[in-house]
């Protein structure tokens, strides 16, 4: 609750936004790493994250993630 705070006091009428990020990985190490295309159809080893962002029209801060 304190992110939100201080991300929604550092922007000027800010949204809420949510969307899916693609977390590249290398090696052998990480859990739950797929295969996965990118937003320029490549296809890479990542995991994938659901991020909740607060937003305006600057900037987007994150401020939750889930893999």
């Amino acid at each position: 609750r304190e992110l939100v705070r201080l991300a929604a006091s550092s922007l000027s009428d800010p949204v809420w936004t949510s969307g899916t990020v693609l977390l590249e990985k290398r090696g052998s190490d990480s859990v739950g790493v797929g295969r996965h295309k990118d937003p320029s159809g490549r296809l890479v080893n990542c995991q994938v994250a659901i991020g909740l962002f607060l937003a305006d029209d600057r900037a987007s801060l994150p401020v939750s993630w889930r893999l």
